[in-house]
């Protein structure tokens, strides 16, 4: 038994190697990586021959091991070892298995950059009192995305006898605006505070290059721009320090809207072969809306004063203080048949493996307790 990867060339172009690589039937390409499964108990194509005897042959004759001493550092051992001392040979150019599933990098691939900007202003409102605007804007071009080229537009394959023909390109685009309003009161008269909000909205194309997150319509890339996955409308922070006497009290308060969701149909509805990218008919790329997240942190300390130039703090934190349930994933996956609303939430009377429940959570109300020397 062997397994084959492929270097895939695009339509017509003839691989380095003299075997011509196109995308029809009955093709063939030259294999780069060949392999062949010979485990302990052997492999009955080859009598006498197992790992163990392998490996012992080719240590022997420093093929691999410490005897390796190529100068170019790359491996001594070659598909010629093979055949010269087990009499294996394994062909490098032959016909594309059926209905393989074959990945490779676009000839055009270039890594993604972004475009940014921003423009803030900053007032003084009172002594040690500040308020600032601020604006971000990001616009990332050259994404990495996996498409499957072997789908014709309209329905159908260039090769009927090819399970699927990924190729990850640089072609995904994302865009991000956030507004961010801030307000800081320095430490003065043993208290300070620092409150920050953001309303921002970010899109993009590809959530991941990973083959699970290609487009439902292959031939539709654009169709895929929506929401992305990380975008939150809205966003809070605040905290502050008061320090008196006898202990130093630190809370920490953190909110935001929850983040979008993909739904699925859990089926190949296009019977495009794939899967795990279809959504229900007529809904568009992330428009479910996941829950939203509010907690509580807390920081207690007191330094105990050890002479002149030590002393040891005592800290007590309090992490989501008030043990509130913030559902974090929802199960995305509501079937072919969903007639629900375009933009649904969460349901948290629904069991998990229901469409619409959720799945799992951020982490319940935690204490722990330190020491530190400070000298």
């Amino acid at each position: 038994y062997y397994q084959i990867d492929y270097v895939v060339r695009a339509m017509g172009e003839v691989d380095p190697q003299g075997a011509a690589c196109r995308s029809e039937l009955g093709e063939t390409c030259f294999r780069q990586i060949a392999q062949l499964l010979i485990t302990l108990a052997g492999n009955p194509a080859f009598p006498g021959v197992n790992s163990a005897v392998i490996f012992q042959t080719l240590l022997a004759a420093g093929v691999i091991g410490p005897g390796c001493t190529n100068p170019s550092g790359e491996a001594c051992i070659g598909l010629s070892d093979l055949t010269t001392f087990f009499g294996i040979t394994l062909p490098q150019t032959v016909p594309i298995p059926p209905l393989s599933v074959r990945f490779f990098g676009s000839d055009d691939y270039v890594n993604a950059y972004s475009q940014q900007g921003s423009f803030g202003i900053e007032r003084e409102l009172a002594p040690n009192f500040s308020i600032s605007v601020d604006y971000i804007y990001s616009y990332t071009l050259k994404i990495t995305r996996a498409r499957d080229k072997n789908i014709l537009p309209g329905g159908g394959f260039v090769n009927p006898l090819i399970l699927q023909d990924n190729v990850y390109e640089s072609t995904g685009k994302a865009f991000y605006h956030g507004f961010i309003l801030s307000v800081n009161k320095r430490f003065s008269n043993q208290f300070s505070f620092f409150a920050n909000y953001t309303f921002s909205k970010a899109i993009d194309e590809v959530t991941d290059f990973n083959s699970d997150f290609q487009p439902t319509d292959q031939s539709d890339l654009r169709g895929e721009r929506a929401l992305s996955s990380f975008d939150q409308r809205h966003k809070f922070v605040l905290a502050a320090v008061v320090d008196s006497p006898w202990i130093t009290v630190s809370p920490i308060i953190r909110a935001n809207s929850g983040r979008p969701f993909n739904l699925l149909a859990g089926t190949d509805v296009n019977n495009d072969r794939h899967s795990t990218t279809d959504r229900p008919p007529f809904i568009g790329r992330n428009t479910g809306r996941g829950p939203d997240f509010w907690t509580v942190d807390l920081r207690l300390s007191r330094k105990f004063g050890l002479g002149e130039r030590a002393n040891v703090e005592v800290l007590g934190e309090a992490f989501n203080l008030f043990n509130r349930l913030n559902f974090a994933s929802v199960n995305n996956t509501v079937g072919a048949a969903y007639s629900g609303p375009l933009n649904p939430l969460g349901n948290k009377s629904l069991s998990p493996s229901q469409p619409l429940g959720f799945t799992s959570a951020v982490g319940p109300r935690r204490f722990q307790l330190g020491v530190r020397l400070n000298f």
